[in-house]
């Protein structure tokens, strides 16, 4: 099997050596603002901490992390459907939750229901395995929002997997609760997979209530991360929550040819993160509220040269350009002119002059305010 780069990881790595310095701030960051080291343990008791062994790790990941997974997701279930550590799987990562996932449901000639733009792996890794994709193309013009109708047109004999990210990567749009409940009776009825992608569903800063129902179906795999939310993506944890624990075993089988086990130390710094989640994630989602705020007012200033549909939730949003500069160009100089990174629309699979917005930074002020500069000096009133 030949591995295509993923374009977005491709598009950075090419950018980076056309710059004459080193880019400073990152304005499609999809992470929340992360701890460092000694604030995150300043967190836990670590008295054990010279104690921790540094053999090899459960490949199911630790009775105590995934205890603290399961009851993360607990609260968005209702009452008969329970959780516990024999649910999660935990990963070095949400891709490769991902990828293992993939590789155990899907055969060539299956067909999958992708929402697009997204996330590029949640489209190439099925395409690498010979599989379908049958796309819901989200319209700026529709709120980037669906309906059941969108999905049942798409469906067919052949297929086996609904793919579901919400909040979405990288609209920012939130899948109503209504529409996902009638999602999970349609894959019932047909027996078809749902992997719902919920890396960010902790950015509930309207306190919305967004956790999704759809581990209380069988056949939901529910994927989760530290480092979207949480912002710690240097702790490389994410996880796979299901009720089939038959597929929990074949998705470790399958972890046995990548990673085979997750590291101790993120094992141990992660289940300081969950056991102190609350905290984590206050502080976290005030930052993006108040990320929010400012970049309202910029569009406000920007008199029409510039929309989004402000998110609900999560950390991203698809912002458009109505610049007759087309948006590549305008990521190319900002980089060049100010260390400003942001990522054009198309390397997420949506056509037109987007880019990517993270709002999830403390620095995002000083970020915005480069952007801001470079209109200034390159764009004639804009």
């Amino acid at each position: 099997m030949v591995f295509k780069p993923f374009k977005h990881l491709e598009y950075i790595s090419a950018l980076r050596e056309k710059l004459p310095q080193p880019l400073l701030y990152n304005l499609s960051d999809s992470c929340a603002q992360s701890l460092n080291f000694g604030q995150l343990t300043a967190l836990g008791d670590n008295d054990h901490l010279p104690e921790l062994g540094l053999g090899y790790a459960s490949i199911a990941g630790s009775p105590q992390l995934r205890q603290s997974i399961a009851q993360l997701h607990q609260k968005s279930l209702a009452d008969k459907t329970s959780l516990n550590e024999d649910n999660v799987t935990v990963f070095c990562g949400a891709q490769e939750a991902l990828f293992a996932t993939f590789n155990h449901l899907l055969s060539a000639g299956d067909e999958v229901i992708v929402i697009t733009p997204c996330y590029p792996s949640l489209v190439a890794v099925p395409e690498q395995l010979g599989v379908t994709i049958k796309a819901i193309e989200l319209e700026f013009e529709r709120q980037w929002q669906f309906s059941i109708d969108d999905v049942k047109t798409l469906l067919s004999d052949k297929t086996r997997l609904i793919v579901l990210n919400s909040p979405h990567n990288p609209t920012g749009a939130v899948l109503e609760r209504t529409l996902a409940l009638e999602i999970i009776e349609l894959a019932r009825k047909r027996g078809i997979y749902i992997i719902s992608d919920e890396v960010s569903v902790w950015s509930d800063y309207e306190q919305t209530g967004i956790n999704h129902p759809f581990l209380a179906y069988e056949k939901t795999v529910t994927i989760g991360v530290l480092s979207k939310s949480f912002g710690l993506a240097g702790v490389r944890i994410g996880w796979a929550v299901s009720q089939d624990e038959a597929l929990l075993q074949r998705l470790r089988e399958i972890r046995g040819y990548t990673s085979i086990c997750g590291s101790a130390t993120d094992e141990y710094l992660a289940t300081i993160a969950l056991n102190n989640a609350q905290q984590i994630l206050a502080d976290n989602n005030a930052q993006i509220q108040a990320n929010i705020a400012i970049f309202a007012r910029f569009i406000t200033r920007s008199e029409g040269r510039f929309e989004w549909h402000q998110p609900k939730a999560g950390i991203l949003a698809l912002v458009k350009s109505n610049l007759t500069m087309p948006v590549r160009e305008l990521v190319e100089q900002l980089a060049i002119k100010h260390q400003t990174l942001i990522l054009p629309g198309d390397l997420f699979g949506i056509e037109g002059n987007y880019f990517r917005l993270g709002l999830g930074r403390e620095d995002f002020a000083d970020a915005l305010a480069r952007l801001e500069a470079f209109l200034d000096d390159n764009i004639t009133s804009w």
